[in-house]
Parts: structure tokens; C-alpha cells; sequence
């Protein structure tokens, strides 16, 4: 039996994270457009689609370069999860207390480090981004 909804796309997404002067972990998320066709003016995860021929990884570097102008250190393949439009592909990257200097962000209206606490609490987090920064932040407290 197959399912209604068929085709979903697959995409990549990277999460550069830190550890602030507190010990707590920050998440880099964006916040998306108010056009947005998917999450307008909420935060998401910075990243896009695979193209037909390329793998994840170069996904990755390409949708980073064009998002953030940023080449990811050692990215971490860190999970895959789906919802009802698309498989997600999601890689992490521990990134300088200074992360912000070295980047541009060209999509959405600005990106922002944000703690789990943070991300839980703010209404304007997409919901599969919540479950993304709550498993991760489990993840990285072991």
C-alpha cells in the first residue's frame, strides 16, 4: 500500500552550535521570511533541498555557502527525521564564540544563537526545529 502523500522533498540543514561562558549550548537558527513559503516569521533550520545528483554533503557545503557564506569546520551528520513535506538531513558544526563575525546571512531576515530553554519557550520556533534542538541538546549534555 502507498501512502497519499508520496513525494516529499529531501533536504539538508546544518545547526552551528557553541557552548556560551555559562556552559549552556546556543543553537544558530534563522529567522525566516515573512514570504516564506514554508515557517514565514518563525525560526528555522539554515539550509535546502538536495539537487538531483548530489549528495548530502555537497548539499551542505553548497546550501551553507549560499545562505550563511560559511564552509562548515567538521560537520556531523547528527540525525534524519521526516514530517509531511520532507525528509530532513541534519548536521551539526561546533562553531568559535565569535560565529557571527565571520558570517553573512543571505536568507531570512537574520540568524541568532538561541539556548534549548529559548528555543522551547519561544512561540516563533518551527515545531520540527523544537524537536531537532531538544533531541541535540540532549545529545550534546551527556
Amino acid at each position: 500500500m502507498e501512502p497519499i502523500q508520496n513525494h516529499k522533498r529531501f533536504s539538508v540543514s546544518l545547526i552551528p552550535f557553541r557552548k556560551n561562558a555559562e556552559g549552556v549550548y546556543e543553537y544558530f537558527l534563522q529567522m525566516r521570511d515573512g514570504n516564506a513559503p514554508m515557517y514565514a516569521n518563525q525560526f528555522g533550520l539554515f539550509g535546502g533541498g538536495i539537487d538531483e545528483g548530489e549528495d548530502m554533503y555537497t548539499a551542505l557545503m553548497r546550501e551553507t555557502e549560499e545562505e550563511i557564506e560559511y564552509m562548515p569546520q567538521a560537520p556531523r551528520y547528527f540525525s534524519r527525521f521526516e514530517d509531511a513535506r520532507a525528509f530532513y538531513n541534519v548536521f551539526i558544526d561546533e562553531v568559535s564564540a565569535d560565529f557571527e563575525t565571520h558570517i553573512t546571512v543571505n536568507e531570512g531576515q537574520y540568524g541568532k544563537f538561541l539556548t534549548r530553554d529559548e528555543v522551547v519557550q519561544n512561540s516563533t520556533v518551527a515545531p520540527h526545529v523544537i524537536m531537532v534542538i531538544d533531541d541535540l541538546d540532549r545529545f550534546l549534555s551527556k
